[in-house]
């Protein structure tokens, strides 16, 4: 996370799901063969007469990212909420519950305390994982419980900052950070003569891991690197980033980390801000290190709490980073209410527009749950809350490995993505409707052809996803309810 940002307007803009059509051709059907219609029509029709009239048309043959999945990050420090992690039923939860498939861990800087001069003494073995509330330990022993628990579940490792013999001010944290004139003045970054101590450091990390068993499939060497802070931080100019990274990038494939799948993923950096993002870029591309680069990641807040929600700021980013044919990740972001309808054009809205205007491939909002209601955590401790059901529509129901296909609709205050997993044959229709009318949608789906039953689950003021309907076989018709205020994910396999 990150402060001082100045407010930006944040408007649910979730009006008919069109793209570009410059769409990457590996993404795309690009044979001349005519589409077919699908041989069959959803009718959707509601209690409320009368229902207004909107057409939805799904295309299978128009597609877009591929699904990474989703997860998120942990509160670390506090007691309370290690215990709750230790246990089984909340690791089930997390995975099963909720649906994440993912957790975003930090790499701290506090378990190597000590300077080590030779690079190639820095060994894992030597992490001192115990200290001040046991961070380190707390994410690795929850990652172990749930990769016990799921042999899909995945590691992504995010660096806070260095030890703090790695860096000028010899500080994990920036105490002086209201006194710098300019931020590039601070001294809270990392050494010159440290780059390749860092590397083999973020190295061991991946290794500690790996030798409990955990799959770390991608590390960002530094969250938000460009705001130095009171908490753990470390800044970077565009510069030393692009330096930086080429060095990590160096390590990871002398140690065979590249080979074995692990990725490299960054900035960081807030999604609307296009003038930073696009200097990284431009250093690391000056640099040589955007090769290892594989996954490009931003953060979505407006000002280092508030949700992101525009559907801008994804579009503008997406844009401009298309072209680098690297996959778009969203690894942090706040999430708004946890009341209704609020989460509906909060939470709701921002993962719309993430997946559909920003292409994202995986998002990971701060955190799994928090002590309060507030704008971080997605529970209440082990409590869900209509912010956690609104998650659950994409969460438990999109697979790795679906990809979102083109999802159109006539009505411009309705928000409709939908998702296709071949090998499972799974079609996945997601609809927002926050309006005060209840809809009678028709869908036609063109483009190919699948199979199988509909099953309908909602969420609304009286209802947490509740299966509503569920009907079969898939040359039939079908009746769903979808009130006013309302969400709903269409399931059909």
């Amino acid at each position: 996370m990150m402060n001082g940002f100045p407010g930006f307007t944040r408007d649910f803009e979730v009006a008919r799901p069109s793209r570009p059509r410059g769409t990457r051709p590996t993404r795309r059907n690009t044979g001349g063969t005519p589409v077919p219609r699908f041989a069959w029509t959803v009718l959707v029709l509601f209690a409320a007469c009368p229902a207004v009239a909107v057409d939805v048309t799904i295309d299978l043959s128009k597609k877009h990212q591929t699904i990474d999945g989703f997860g998120t990050s942990l509160i670390s420090w506090d007691p309370q909420f290690t215990r709750m992690y230790q246990s089984h039923q909340f690791q089930k939860t997390y995975l099963e519950e909720v649906g994440c498939n993912m957790l975003r861990v930090e790499f701290s800087g506090t378990v190597s305390p000590r300077p080590i001069e030779k690079v190639e003494d820095i060994r894992y073995q030597d992490f001192v994982m115990r200290g001040p509330f046991d961070r380190p330990q707390v994410y690795l022993d929850f990652a172990s419980g749930l990769s016990k628990k799921s042999k899909e579940f995945k590691v992504v490792g995010s660096v806070w900052t260095p030890p703090a013999w790695m860096k000028e001010n010899n500080n994990l944290v920036d105490p002086k950070r209201d006194e710098w004139k300019k931020m590039e003045l601070s001294n809270n970054r990392l050494r010159a003569d440290r780059y390749e101590h860092f590397a083999k450091w973020l190295a061991e990390w991946v290794k500690l891991y790996q030798s409990r068993g955990i799959t770390v499939t991608a590390v960002s060497p530094q969250n938000e690197p460009l705001f130095s802070q009171y908490f753990e931080s470390c800044i970077y100019t565009p510069e030393e980033y692009a330096k930086m990274l080429k060095a990590v990038g160096d390590r990871f494939e002398k140690e065979g980390l590249t080979k074995a799948g692990v990725k490299l993923f960054g900035p960081e950096h807030m999604t609307f801000d296009l003038w930073h993002n696009g200097k990284l870029i431009e250093a690391m591309e000056k640099e040589g290190s955007l090769k290892y680069l594989k996954l490009y990641a931003s953060h979505g807040y407006i000002d280092g709490f508030t949700a992101d929600r525009s559907k801008d700021s994804s579009a503008q980013l997406w844009k401009s980073i298309e072209k680098y044919e690297i996959p778009y990740w969203m690894t942090e972001g706040g999430t708004g209410s946890h009341d209704w309808p609020a989460a509906l054009t909060d939470i709701g809205a921002m993962l719309h527009n993430s997946l559909v205007y920003g292409n994202a491939s995986a998002i990971f909002p701060w955190q799994i749950t928090d002590p309060q209601p507030n704008e971080h955590g997605l529970m209440v401790f082990g409590r869900m809350t209509k912010k956690t059901r609104v998650a659950q529509h994409y969460f438990r129901f999109i697979p790795p490995g679906a990809v979102r296909i083109d999802a159109i609709t006539t009505a411009t205050t309705v928000a409709v993505s939908a998702f296709y997993h071949s090998e499972k044959q799974r079609l996945v229709i997601i609809l927002t409707n926050p309006t005060e009318e209840d809809l009678s949608v028709r869908f036609m789906i063109v483009g190919g052809e699948t199979k199988g039953s509909l099953t309908v689950w909602r969420t609304s003021a009286a209802e947490d996803l509740v299966e509503a309907e569920k009907v079969a076989p898939a040359d039939q018709s079908w009746s769903v309810k979808l009130t006013s205020k309302s969400i709903v994910t269409i399931v059909i396999r």
